[in-house]
């Protein structure tokens, strides 16, 4: 009993020795990482003062672990080689283990690292081909974890088995890339640890790797465990036919752990899923389901309704048309379907100083041709060619002044209209002044007239204006000439004042 009890003591100083020895060991050759070269801002001028990885190039540089592209470059964007990663991991094993890292390059550089690297398990005989590639993060892992002993990389953090969710369980270097994590030196791109494996990696991310090896209070944490999923809930969808939805889902607990979901439709002709995007095909329903990677489901229904009926043509009454100067067409357009969700039509004119177009009413203001276009929300078009043509006389006899412009007076002496023409020159234009007397039987009022006759010669409805009287002062034109039409007093006689501009 005495001798068993001696034994276990034994045991048990011998493993406490072994233990403490490996610890003394590890801190010992981290000591060895010392400031050896100074860094002050702008050694580097890629190197803000106050990046992330600032820090991180000052202490792989004062440890002599990395050195610039250039004299006065360290490219902290650019990516490494294979050959400098084995450089690297042969620096810090090599200062580790004897506190420098003397080695000698020749032809070519990197020889001198890939035979110490082979020679101390760093790497393989024939492990790489191309030391000029450059380097996958996997690849730099593999390196990097051989770079220094197992006590030199004690864990710190938890990460379970199969947490990083982009590194297969029995893949490649799988067991350096979970130790470089569990010693805080890697951590991930993301909250939940994805290392990219098969991406290359940056010159600024390796220094602050390299800092973190040689300087354990520079190590990060990180924490990824398994947590038991107990419950998926899946919330349902509407959508119109040809359409697509995320479907939203909650787990239970909520920081469950989730590797993989596998989804499902009760009815793929009516709504088909792929990673949770529901593309619906026709009205109906179905149930979406998804399956985690431990067995735990959950569902939900999409419903799918039709997707309204678009426009798929419009055509016009006519597609040519021929109007005169100061006349107006109508251009009525058909959409089809009949049953089209949104027919509204959108009128424009390829230029409106030939023809302009309201509501399919086209207004022909002067001589030329003109594209007419009747267009749809959805993008549906048809066209009509408007030629607009000088009128052909009118019959109306002119001012002798303002050639294709009724003189008013000869216009309603047609009617036995008894008138005083009284011409005054003003500013160019000239005013014209008639009584409105009408003879009794002619029930035609003289504006109405005077307008028929400026219509039929070419001119257009422009605009109006109250008068200071508080009478309306009529505005036509032809492209020539402007006319303006209302009611005066002259000599105490009520009459009609027209005014001729060019």
């Amino acid at each position: 009993m005495k001798k068993r009890i001696l034994s276990l003591f034994l045991a048990l100083g011998l493993s406490v020795s072994l233990l403490t020895t490996g610890a003394l060991a590890a801190e010992d050759g981290l000591s060895n990482f010392k400031s050896v070269n100074t860094y002050t801002t702008g050694t580097f001028t890629d190197v803000p003062a106050d990046t992330w990885y600032t820090s991180n190039v000052k202490t792989a540089y004062e440890m002599d672990l990395m050195k610039g592209t250039s004299g006065t470059a360290f490219s902290p964007d650019g990516n490494i080689t294979v050959g400098s990663t084995i450089a690297l991991a042969c620096r810090l094993h090599s200062i580790y283990n004897t506190g420098a890292a003397n080695f000698v390059q020749g032809d070519p550089w990197y020889q001198v690292y890939v035979d110490y690297a082979v020679k101390n398990g760093i790497i393989s005989q024939g492990q790489f081909t191309d030391y000029n590639a450059v380097a996958t993060r996997r690849q730099f892992a593999a390196i990097l974890a051989r770079a220094l002993p197992a006590e030199a990389l004690e864990a710190k953090n938890t990460v379970d088995d199969g947490m990083i969710p982009d590194v297969a369980a029995g893949s490649d270097n799988y067991n350096d890339i979970y130790l470089l994590y569990r010693a805080g030196i890697l951590t991930g791109s993301d909250s939940k640890g994805t290392f990219q494996p098969e991406t290359t990696i940056t010159r600024s991310s390796v220094a602050a790797i390299v800092s973190r090896m040689a300087n354990p209070a520079l190590r990060q944490n990180i924490s990824l465990t398994y947590v038991n999923l107990t419950g998926l809930t899946l919330t349902g969808l509407s959508l119109e036919a040809g359409k697509t939805g995320a479907i939203s889902v909650q787990t239970a607990p909520s920081n469950a752990t989730v590797k993989s979901l596998t989804w499902s439709s009760s009815d793929a002709s009516v709504a088909s899923v792929s990673n949770g995007t529901v593309t619906a095909h026709k009205a109906g329903t179905a149930t979406i389901t998804a399956v985690a990677d431990n067995g735990v489901s959950g569902s939900c229904t999409v419903t799918v309704t039709a997707a309204p009926v678009a426009v798929s043509s419009v055509t016009l009454n006519q597609t040519t048309m021929t109007l005169d100067v100061g006349k107006t067409g109508t251009l009525t357009a058909t959409v089809q379907p009949a049953d089209a969700v949104n027919k509204n039509i959108t009128w424009t004119s390829s230029n409106t100083a030939v023809a302009t177009v309201w509501s399919g009413t086209v207004t022909a203001v002067a001589p030329g041709t003109v594209t007419i276009t009747a267009s749809t929300p959805n993008g549906k078009s048809a066209s009509c060619t408007v030629t607009v043509k000088k009128p052909a006389s009118s019959g109306y006899q002119s001012y002798s002044r303002f050639a294709g412009v009724p003189d008013f007076g000869l216009v309603m002496g047609t009617y036995a209209m008894d008138s005083t023409y009284d011409p005054s020159d003003n500013s160019g234009g000239f005013f014209y002044s008639y009584t409105s007397i009408k003879n009794a039987g002619h029930g035609e009022d003289f504006a109405e007239r005077y307008d028929a006759a400026l219509v039929a010669s070419g001119f257009r409805y422009m605009d109006s204006f109250v008068n200071d009287d508080g009478g309306t002062t009529l505005i036509y034109t032809n492209g020539t000439y402007f006319v303006m039409m209302g009611a005066s007093v002259a000599g105490g006689v009520p009459g009609i004042l027209i005014v001729v501009t060019p």
